[in-house]
Parts: C-alpha cells; sequence; structure tokens
C-alpha cells in the first residue's frame, strides 16, 4: 500500500467520523421549533436566527442553480472524454483512471441523494416552495455542485498532462483551478444567501462532499495501482518466455 493510498484512507476514517459526529449535533442537539407549523430543527439557536437575518432571495436561488448547472455541464463533459477514449481503444481498460473512477464516485452520490432525501430525512427546508415541505439535509446544490468540482481538478491535470500541446500550459491550468476554486466558493455562499436551507444544510453538503471526494481519491489510487501491477506483469511475461527460448537454443 502506498503512503498516499494510506493518507487517503486516513482523511475517509476522520471524514466519516466528522460527518457522523455533525449528523448527531443536527439532529439531537439544540432541537427547536422554528414557527413553520410542527417544523423543528436542530442547533435551531444558530440555524434559526441567520435565517431570520438572512431572509430569501430568488435571485441567488438562480445563481445557485446556474452554478449546478454549470458543474453537471462539467462532469457530462469529462463522461463524454471518457466516452472518447472508450471509443477510440474499444477496451473499458483503457479509459484513464482519473476519468474512471468518477463513475462508482457520482453513482455513490446519487445513493447519498436518494437515501437523505427518501429514506433518512434530518429536518426540512426553511420555507414550504411547493406547498410541502421537502428534504432539507444535506443541501443537493452544495453536494452536487462541489463533488463534480472536486473531481474535475483530477481531470484536469489528466488533461494537462496527456495532450502533448497542453503540457506547458501552465496558466491555463492555474485559471482552470482559479475557476473551479471560485465556482466552489460561490455555491456555498449563494446557496447560503438563497434561504431555501438552513445553515447546517450547507455545512452538512460541504462535509458530504467531501468524503464522496476522499472516497475518488481512494478509488483513483487503488485503480492506478492494480493497473500499474498489472501493467508489470504483462511485461515481465515476454521476457520470461524470451528467456527460455534463447536457454533451450
Amino acid at each position: 500500500m502506498s503512503k498516499n493510498l494510506k493518507k487517503s484512507l486516513i482523511i475517509f476514517v476522520c471524514l466519516i467520523i466528522i460527518n457522523l459526529l455533525f449528523l448527531f449535533l443536527v439532529k439531537y442537539v439544540n432541537v427547536g421549533k422554528t414557527g413553520l407549523e410542527d417544523q423543528t430543527v436542530g442547533l435551531s439557536a444558530v440555524n434559526i436566527k441567520l435565517r431570520d437575518l438572512i431572509g430569501v432571495s430568488k435571485f441567488f436561488n438562480m445563481f445557485s442553480t446556474v452554478i449546478m448547472i454549470i458543474a453537471i455541464i462539467i462532469a457530462l463533459a469529462e463522461l463524454g472524454l471518457g466516452l472518447y477514449f472508450l471509443i477510440k481503444t474499444k477496451s473499458i481498460d483503457e479509459i484513464p483512471t482519473p476519468i474512471y473512477s468518477l463513475i462508482p464516485t457520482f453513482i455513490l452520490t446519487g445513493f447519498v441523494y436518494v437515501f437523505f432525501n427518501w429514506f433518512f430525512v434530518i429536518n426540512t427546508r426553511p420555507i414550504y416552495t411547493t406547498g410541502n415541505s421537502s428534504s432539507s439535509y444535506p443541501s443537493t446544490h452544495t453536494l452536487l455542485t462541489l463533488v463534480f468540482l472536486f473531481t474535475a481538478v483530477n481531470v484536469i491535470n489528466f488533461i494537462f498532462s496527456y495532450f502533448k500541446k497542453l503540457n506547458d500550459k501552465k496558466k491555463a491550468r492555474y485559471i482552470c483551478y482559479g475557476i473551479l476554486g471560485l465556482l466552489s466558493l460561490l455555491i456555498i455562499i449563494t446557496r447560503l444567501l438563497s434561504g431555501q436551507h438552513w445553515f447546517t444544510d450547507i455545512i452538512g453538503g460541504v462535509l458530504m462532499a467531501g468524503l464522496l471526494y476522499q472516497f475518488y481519491q481512494i478509488f483513483n489510487l487503488l485503480l492506478r495501482e492494480y493497473r500499474q501491477k498489472n501493467n508489470q506483469e504483462e511485461n515481465k511475461a515476454p521476457i520470461e518466455e524470451s528467456n527460455v527460448s534463447d536457454d533451450t537454443e
């Protein structure tokens, strides 16, 4: 096991613990009524105060949705690049590791979304958007956007390393990093200012996205080590055969 893999596993375990502790706090600590029918929310002192202070903004709600759509487009483009390699090489094993690792990560992200929206509702939105109060934790906009943007960093590293014309374009690479960082920051701020979520929903989305990204990192490293090991074994085989033939001759 490589040092990077060990480090990623330790971070992953730490993030699991942090997420579980935060879930416990939001679910059971300082639970109070919100003033919206019989609705209650954990860490109510902070959540209710910020809700009353921020209010609701259609502009920031729309702004955050646009950011999420941009992140989805980026994710689809990355998967499209994976499809390009699949068609070009006609082998799923030839899909680059950073792109191949997106598939299980996005599937797991979908499971997390379904689980918290339909099977384990922590709390509901601070407002009724469609006549009924819907699941609020974690913030879906924050969760999805950050997962797509965080994983995009690895894909960008691959793109600038794989395509020779981009090898020396360091400034362009850093610009891409800056755009991803700015979008990540904006989704957190705009989603909070939209008033569609409690403050803890946003924090929960960030923590969950961090956990899912760490899962991506671990899968990425494991797949890379597995492929390197297979390649080494394949490269050894012809050498051994040639040695045998030389001896017989």
